[in-house]
């Protein structure tokens, strides 16, 4: 074995170590921009070799065969650029694969903790990645001298990260010299990370239900005021409550919630929080004001500002069960939803008789009510954007639509499409790209029926509700028939 020729190896690593590390930087970056917002990242790290360890493996011999284990080490290395990707759940782990699936060249992927468990041997669960820039990246003058490279990323949970670490501490080599009453404590040690990961998620998702419920049944109470003064917007009423509010609200009398409505929309709950503020500061004994302050604090992380507010509401409407509900999911952290589905049901289509009658108020409140005993959310969702167009607040309209993401090419994306086309068309905005794109979804799903489709319910209900029907809007009604 000639040792002088792997040091040789080692002095070429090291002209070449700055342009690893820039290039296991540039890879960073790309994964922080391509990994969804929602992924829930610790942190990603990113590294090149160090000559001390990338002199290890050089000098690393292969006993069996009385060699050097890599003849060429700057080719059989892979791992000269790492990055490293921790994340804090189980569930954000596809996601991130799938952003480096889509970014980049896969050389080669490997499950260690797959791999390890097939092996009847213990240690970490790790997603090993191989990869390469794209010819459509390298193509760009700063990417160009990363052309051919290879890099190594490793993406695991923060849990699966500290087993790593602490395995790589305690410095085995392999299982087979861990003696064994140590063998079977890190055995152990190993269920208890994978059940702690698991706890973690569930922990995860109890907390995200909790959150989507306030957030639902806030949403809900900011659309009403609209929806049940449709019929109600008169000189005179507006005229009453622009003096009751004074200055901080006089231009009409859905521009408080609107506001609110607005701001919640684009996710700002402290924001919310200030504005519902202004309002209370004008009606402080405004039972819904502080209710809804109340799930504006919550959502924005101040839990004591929340129960504050409850604890106000309730003075001043004692032993209200909507009170009762909210306080229950934000003290206890309890979504209370009975088993049987059978009323939810019955509520929906008690509801989709009051749209086809042209009363998009009561549907809305019943679709809400629905959702809140269990029905499901995309569909409650759809159905209350349905409602909100019908009464022609295509703002509210549009906002719950948005919530709703449906498979492709299914009856669900029709509808959705469709129903987008008739917002625009009372907006006044992109009615002829949406109708455009309805009509070529239409070519691809052949078998859409009108008549089981929701949206016959709203159809009914333009027509008992507005004796004209605009010519758009019938238009896309007439396009689903066919």
């Amino acid at each position: 074995m000639n040792e002088s020729k792997q040091l040789q190896f080692v002095e070429q690593y090291k002209g070449q170590q700055l342009a690893y590390s820039k290039y296991a930087d540039c890879i960073k970056n790309i994964l922080v921009h391509a990994i969804p917002d929602n992924c829930k990242v610790h942190s990603i790290e990113c590294r090149s070799k160090s000559l001390e360890s990338f002199q290890r493996k050089c000098l690393k011999v292969n006993e069996e065969r009385n060699a050097y284990k890599y003849s060429a080490p700057l080719e059989e290395i892979t791992d000269l650029a790492g990055v490293r990707v921790i994340a804090f759940f189980p569930k954000s782990l596809p996601p991130i694969c799938q952003a480096i699936e889509e970014n980049f060249i896969i050389k080669w992927v490997k499950d260690i903790g797959e791999e390890r468990y097939d092996q009847g041997r213990i240690g970490y669960r790790s997603i090993h990645y191989l990869i390469q820039l794209p010819e459509t990246r390298v193509a760009f003058a700063e990417y160009k001298d990363f052309k051919g490279l290879i890099a190594e990323i490793q993406v695991r949970t923060i849990l699966q990260h500290a087993w790593a670490e602490m395995e790589h501490d305690i410095q085995y080599k392999s299982s087979e010299q861990i003696p064994r009453e140590i063998q079977k404590r890190f055995a152990a040690l190993a269920g208890m990370i994978e059940i702690a990961d698991r706890e973690f998620q569930s922990v995860q998702d109890e907390d995200n239900k909790l959150r989507n419920s306030v957030k639902a049944s806030l949403e809900d109470e900011l659309a009403r005021p609209r929806l049940k003064t449709e019929n109600n917007n008169t000189p005179d009423n507006i005229s009453k409550i622009n003096q009751k509010r004074g200055s901080l609200e006089n231009k009409n009398i859905h521009l408080s919630t609107q506001n609110v409505r607005d701001i919640m929309m684009s996710g700002d709950y402290s924001r919310a929080v200030s504005y519902y503020s202004k309002l209370i500061s004008s009606e402080p004994d405004s039972y819904t004001l502080l209710i809804g302050r109340a799930k504006a604090s919550f959502l924005a992380g101040n839990r004591s500002q929340a129960l504050e507010d409850l604890d106000k509401a309730d003075k001043l409407k004692p032993n209200d069960n909507s009170i009762q509900s909210i306080r229950s999911k934000i003290e206890d952290g309890v979504v209370i939803l009975p088993s049987n589905l059978q009323e939810a049901w019955q509520l929906t289509s008690k509801a989709n008789e009051l749209l086809a009658a042209g009363n998009g108020e009561e549907a809305f409140a019943m679709y809400s009510k629905s959702q809140s005993i269990g029905f499901s959310a995309i569909y409650s969702t759809y159905n209350k954007a349905m409602a909100c167009t019908l009464v022609k607040d295509y703002n509210g309209a549009s906002y719950f639509l948005g919530q709703v993401t449906p498979i492709q090419n299914s009856p669900m994306e029709v509808n959705i499409i469709a129903l987008n086309a008739i917002i625009s068309a009372i907006s006044g905005h992109g009615f002829k790209q949406n109708y455009k794109l309805l009509n070529e979804k239409l070519e691809i799903l052949k078998g859409f029926q009108k008549n089981q489709s929701p949206l016959r319910h709203l159809e009914s209900g333009f027509i008992k509700r507005d004796t004209k029907v605009s010519n758009e809007i019938q238009s896309v009604f007439a396009l689903l028939a066919k």
